[in-house]
């Protein structure tokens, strides 16, 4: 093979038939093969192998392969610092008359769909492929995260928290710079504000809800009343975070929105 170091593989699925000719088939290739049987299993395996390549089969029998290549995207980032394989590449098994979300898959690492009953001779050039680097994956749309504080403080902690490759953060300290940071050419992703900054915090929110739609709008504030909080969730807000906040919440909230929005 192009690359002569050896690598991993992970096959999942819930067919005994489907990992047995596979794994078979590909120990020709002198790389580590794993194999699991579940979602759950695999995501295990992978946290602990970082895998190389994951060959998936969408019959698995605990969750939507979706969900199992989403975890084990978001596991591999929240490791990216003490981690190489930020990103694995994916091959899935499917039947040849089974619709799936090329658009979805493609953004979970999906390089190529190979259909059943499974062509070994082509699963294995594929494969090789991937291995040596012929064959890679596309570099994911940046997610525009737009967080509105008026202490500078605050936006420098929370742009460093939320920093991510996947990602570009835009600060502001006022309403006026958020409306015209946000225009026709980048699209409000995910809004992380400080109500305090408007004397009519829920007339506030209804005016982003109205303006950007389709943006996830996260509340962070360190106005601590849960009246106005639960009034700020019936208008549509993922999330209320009171300051001080809990950085690994906060993280993991914006992380959850991030993989939604790039999926």
């Amino acid at each position: 093979m192009g690359n002569e170091m050896e690598q991993s593989i992970l096959i999942v699925s819930g067919q005994t038939s489907v990992r047995m000719n596979l794994q078979k088939s590909l120990q020709a290739t002198k790389h580590s093969i794993l194999t699991a049987a579940s979602g759950k299993a695999a995501i295990e395996i992978d946290k602990n192998s970082m895998s190389n390549l994951i060959i998936a089969d969408t019959s698995i029998p605990d969750m939507p392969v979706e969900e199992m290549l989403l975890s084990v995207r978001e596991y591999r980032r929240l490791m990216k610092d003490v981690v190489e394989n930020e990103y694995v590449p994916v091959l899935l098994i499917a039947a040849i008359n089974e619709k799936v979300d090329e658009t979805k898959l493609k953004n979970l690492g999906v390089l190529a769909k190979l259909n059943k009953p499974l062509n070994l001779k082509l699963i294995h050039a594929v494969v090789t492929k991937v291995l040596s680097g012929e064959l890679k994956l596309e570099k994911e749309k940046l997610v525009n995260i737009f967080i509105l504080d008026p202490e500078k403080r605050a936006l420098g902690y929370f742009s460093k928290m939320l920093h991510a490759d996947d990602v570009n953060i835009h600060t502001m300290g006022d309403v006026f710079d958020l409306y015209s940071s946000i225009n026709g050419s980048v699209n409000a992703d995910i809004l992380i504000v400080e109500i305090m900054v408007h004397d009519k915090p829920i007339e506030f929110v209804k005016e982003l809800r109205t303006k950007y739609p389709k943006a996830n709008v996260l509340v962070c504030t360190a106005m601590h009343d849960e009246e106005l909080h639960k009034k700020c969730r019936q208008l549509g807000v993922k999330d209320v975070l009171t300051k001080p906040v809990n950085p690994a919440k906060m993280r993991s909230t914006v992380r959850e929105i991030v993989a939604k929005v790039n999926v």
